[in-house]
């Protein structure tokens, strides 16, 4: 790009052009956060980084973000080499972006705890880097929290829809904190917390050289009904409880007989 001369009396000064002179209107920035199909949580900071990386890349904004967009010198040099106290175009330009972009970002921490990671930020850069200090770490542990719940899940006492309910809804919030399992590996999850009276549905599924999707699974699972050994869990856990409150109520009615 050339460069642009500006005259001055009887100095004529050089622009240092901007590597993107154009910007977002700050008007329409609450319309295009609209755009980003999440909004940033405490826990799903990688879903939502990779659903806002696209929007910054369409306005020629990521770069800023990434710091390797840096601002054009705030004053225009004379002829002479020699900074003038003429302030640049192409820095006014720059500051409008940037500030543009931190409005965008703030757009989308629908959360108001979180606006106070922008406090002291100077640049969309700043703002970007604090978030990822702040919610990385958090998102990060959230993730394993949840990959913990689902490898040592259990059905126990569930029944077959309560168990593949609660499995499902672990694997929607990994989704929605940006680390969605595959097929495989969430039907190796539920068949693994399966009571052993299942290891013939089990080893079938397995089998399968095409695999198993979620709803296949799901939908067998339900089809299957209760086991044999769920009945007997169901006797041993559930009859003492009955025999304990009959007791009980004689018990009671023992020592109140009115």
């Amino acid at each position: 790009m050339a460069e642009e001369s500006h005259n001055t009396g009887s100095e004529s000064l050089v622009t240092i052009p901007s590597s993107a002179p154009n910007f977002l209107p700050l008007t329409e920035t609450r319309a295009v956060a609209e755009l980003v199909p999440v909004y940033l949580t405490r826990t799903n900071y990688f879903l939502w980084r990779s659903s806002f990386i696209p929007i910054l890349k369409y306005y020629d904004m990521f770069n800023m973000v990434e710091g390797l967009e840096q601002p054009p010198p705030q004053f225009l040099m004379d002829r002479r080499g020699k900074i003038s106290t003429v302030e640049n175009p192409a820095y006014s330009s720059w500051i409008k972006k940037d500030r543009t972009c931190m409005t965008l970002i703030s757009a989308n921490l629908v959360d108001s705890t979180l606006l106070c990671y922008t406090v002291g930020c100077a640049s969309a850069r700043d703002v970007w880097l604090n978030l990822e200090k702040r919610l990385a770490p958090v998102a990060k542990a959230h993730v394993l929290q949840l990959k913990a719940r689902i490898q040592t899940l259990t059905k126990g006492r569930m029944s077959m829809e309560e168990y593949v309910e609660e499995a499902e809804d672990i694997a929607d919030e990994l989704a929605a904190a940006g680390s969605p399992l595959d097929d495989c590996d969430f039907v190796d999850h539920v068949l693994d917390g399966l009571p052993s009276n299942y290891d013939d549905l089990a080893t079938i599924i397995w089998a399968r050289r095409d695999g198993v999707t979620r709803e296949e699974l799901q939908a067998l699972l339900l089809l299957q009904g209760p086991r044999r050994w769920d009945w007997v869990d169901t006797f041993y856990y559930q009859v003492p409880l009955f025999v304990f409150a009959v007791v009980l109520c004689l018990l009671v009615a023992l020592v109140d007989p009115s």
